[in-house]
């Protein structure tokens, strides 16, 4: 699984530097995407024989049933019925194998594929490359990865189609401070020795298995050592990536990348490769679990429409199946199932259940691939993952916290960094979706502050500091009302209230104080209706 993006990659996008120093599981996040229709078609859910190629779009899932706590105690047909039930068609899984090619577990491995056999559901092979060396010359790494290929795929053979070889492997050979788009980027010590041996372990596996497909994997921006893989002579059939929710969001703020979407700039990059999607998640914020199945909703609805929009994208596999409470930080927590009783009954997460019902209910196609609120609506989202409601999308903010939505009602607090409260408002303006950022904001000049989509024709009010001597340029093309927003600041009782009339489409207010603008001394208000 690729790990989360260090802090100082957070420094490295607004700067639009674009190095990484390396790509570890850790939580990132400028609006130059288009907004997609987070539906999915449930055509995109049909499960595919064991056996079949994979032709058409199909979803699936990463888990551990082979031996972690979390899976071994939901027998396997269980595992597959869950994932049936999903409309999924794909469970990729980690093995590791002996001198001779057979799994380690074997008794912990037949259960599974006998259940996914008799489910039509084709297991993914995730084969460590558990022989490999970085001291080894070229010759040895060929021969050791071609020897585990060969041993594997002879056992395996009537039992697999797909071999994904090895994972993580770009981020055991990049060098510190770079990005990983040059093949440069890399140890080329290292990166001859694992390229030797992944050309080995194709090699080995084709010539036990003609018909196996081969891939080979990385993740952000790290298609450098695909590249070098590539013009090495490793043989791979897919172009397997891995894609979260923080390197989405950071390709919008890292506008002088060029991407919009990774799947068609991988297009450009490796012509006529069929993708597959192996990883893919929201990155769950440890401090605000109570929004995180929104959030995984959201953004996996909506990435899930863009790659089946690709022809070239055959298949996306979420990371993974159940919650791991026992793993640190993050890792706890990407399930799309999580525990009722650990570790024998499980709940589905909202994301779950969307699937369930997108493949069960074709007619409700539309609405149940629509992104959920998150279930506790007055706490923040994640940056640059689509938030939801009936009228406001696509929520996007350059703030210090992370936006919030609430509803307007007297007694409800209007910043995420202060207990101020709104004391009153005008009556049109109650229920109105109102964005909460932070005071502490006041003092930025950001020409583009906070990013959202509205679904139809709306009106933006802004409740603005009416002790500014001049407000900010964006703010002047709206229309200032007679109406205040009274709040409990201990320093103003009243915001100014200002309006403009929006069509459907995306909108992009300012900071506080950009643009020349001058005595706001407290960070304005949105709101929507």
């Amino acid at each position: 699984m690729i790990k989360k993006f260090s802090k100082s990659f957070l420094a490295a996008v607004c700067a639009a530097s674009l190095v990484l120093p390396s790509c570890k599981k850790d939580s990132l996040s400028s609006p130059e995407i288009p907004a997609v229709d987070a539906t999915i078609s449930t055509a995109s859910f049909a499960s595919s024989a064991t056996s079949a190629p994979i032709n058409s779009f199909t979803l699936g899932i990463n888990g551990h049933p082979l031996g972690d706590l979390a899976y071994l105690g939901t027998p396997a047909a269980d595992q597959i019925s869950m994932i049936k039930n999903m409309g999924m068609g794909i469970y990729r899984i980690g093995i590791l194998s002996t001198s001779d090619g057979t799994c380690t577990v074997p008794k912990v491995l037949q259960p599974l594929l006998d259940a996914a056999n008799a489910g039509k559901i084709t297991l993914l092979p995730m084969l460590t490359p558990r022989t490999m060396d970085f001291k080894d010359s070229e010759t040895t790494a060929y021969s050791k990865g071609k020897t585990l290929g060969a041993n594997f795929a002879a056992k395996y053979a009537s039992t697999f189609k797909y071999y994904d070889m090895g994972n993580d492997l770009d981020v055991k050979t990049i060098l510190g401070g770079k990005d990983g788009r040059s093949t440069e980027d890399y140890n080329q010590s290292k990166l001859r020795i694992m390229a030797a041996y992944l050309k080995g372990m194709s090699d080995g596996i084709h010539a036990s298995d003609p018909d196996a497909q081969t891939m080979i994997s990385a993740g952000w921006v790290h298609w450098g050592f695909i590249k070098y893989c590539e013009n090495y002579g490793v043989k791979f059939d897919i172009l397997a990536y891995h894609w979260y929710s923080d390197m989405e969001a950071a390709i919008k703020r890292a506008t002088s990348m060029k991407i919009s979407d990774i799947t068609v700039t991988l297009n450009g990059l490796f012509p006529g490769k069929p993708i597959w999607i192996t990883e893919t998640n929201a990155r769950p914020d440890v401090n605000n679990l109570n929004v995180f199945e929104g959030d995984q909703n959201t953004f996996l609805t909506s990435f899930v429409t863009k790659c089946k929009a690709n022809p070239t994208v055959k298949a996306v596999l979420v990371y993974e199946l159940f919650d791991e409470p026992y793993k640190n930080k993050d890792e706890k927590h990407y399930g799309i199932a999580k525990w009722a009783l650990p570790y024998t009954k499980s709940l589905n997460k909202l994301v779950a259940n969307t699937f369930v019902k997108l493949h069960l209910n074709p007619s409700e196609d539309t609405e149940a691939g629509k992104p959920t609120t998150p279930a506790n609506p007055t706490a923040p989202a994640t940056p640059g993952v689509p938030v939801v409601t009936d009228l406001l999308t696509d929520l996007l903010g350059f703030t210090s916290t992370k936006p919030q939505l609430v509803k307007v009602a007297a007694g409800i607090n209007y910043y995420t960094d202060r207990d101020y409260q709104i004391k009153s408002a005008p009556s049109y303006l109650l229920d109105a979706s109102l964005i909460k950022t932070a005071n502490n904001d006041k003092i930025s000049k950001l020409n583009s502050f906070l990013s959202f989509k509205v679904s139809k024709a709306a009106t933006v009010y802004v409740a603005y500091d009416p002790r500014g001597a001049r407000i900010p340029s964006w703010l002047q093309g709206f229309t200032k009302t007679s109406d205040k927003l009274g709040v409990d600041d201990p320093k103003i009782a009243n915001l100014t209230v200002y309006k403009k009339d929006y069509s459907a489409g995306t909108v992009t207010l300012g900071a506080n104080l950009a643009g020349n603008a001058l005595g706001a001394l407290c960070q304005y208000v949105v709101m929507v209706k």
